[in-house]
């Protein structure tokens, strides 16, 4: 488990990253993400190591920044687990009560063009359901301290979470990829041109850290290189 800023820490589980916030308040952490089915284990691990030792559970919500099976494919283990309380965009909360069918993932045309269907496949893999308690909007506040910025284009109700301090922190889950170190869209997106116009939104925030589902955590003035990504990618 990683530091990142504050209340947050990175859980590394592979090729993707789940995210613990402290709860406030002698609360139990908040989650976001819970990777690739298999991975409660971990999870719930890293959680103990920050809850307080009154806590009832070690984890006290589940925030969901997309459907897809790298990002909720624990999901259900963990709540059965847990009994936390799962948070998720409309749009999204029913593919993951469901378990499907996900949504399109079209590669990137010039970001990793031999990844992109692999990992097309790794999102759209079955999804075991998972009940959502609370549905949310852009702008909406959340535990642990965090606000829900609504980030559609890699699925219509993907979530990216801002929490204000240390110059700010934002958890961008599949808004953005930092893959082998490179800033940019993600390898796949339900919506490519809505993807591109999420992340110039990003770039408009002010953030010195920024967290990433794929890809290790960007220190030190993350939105302006966002802003310079998005200069390159306008160039193109």
């Amino acid at each position: 488990m990683e530091h990142v800023a504050g209340p947050i820490h990175r859980v590394p589980l592979g090729f993707v990253a789940a995210y613990l916030v402290r709860g406030q308040d002698g609360e139990p952490p908040v989650l976001i993400d819970t990777g690739i089915p298999g991975r409660e284990n971990v999870i719930l691990a890293a959680a103990r190591e920050l809850a307080p030792a009154t806590a009832r559970t070690p984890i006290g919500h589940v925030l969901v920044t997309h459907c897809h099976t790298d990002h909720a494919g624990s999901l259900a283990a963990v709540v059965a687990r847990t009994s936390a309380r799962v948070h998720a965009h409309p749009l999204d909360a029913a593919v993951i009560r469901s378990g499907g069918p996900q949504p399109p993932a079209i590669p990137e045309p010039r970001l990793l063009r031999m990844l992109g269907p692999l990992f097309g496949r790794i999102g759209r893999a079955e999804l075991e359901p998972a009940a959502v308690d609370v549905e949310v909007h852009d702008g909406s506040p959340m535990p642990g301290g965090l606000r829900a910025i609504h980030t559609p284009g890699h699925t219509p109700g993907h979530l990216s979470f801002f929490w204000p301090g240390d110059g700010g922190v934002l958890v961008v889950g599949d808004a953005a990829s930092r893959m082998f170190g490179r800033l940019g869209l993600a390898v796949v997106n339900s919506d490519p041109a809505t993807a591109r116009r999420t992340f110039a939104r990003l770039a408009e925030l002010e953030f010195a850290t920024a967290c990433f589902g794929h890809g290790p955590v960007l220190r030190g003035r993350a939105n302006a290189a966002f802003r310079r990504r998005v200069e390159h990618l306008a160039a193109r």
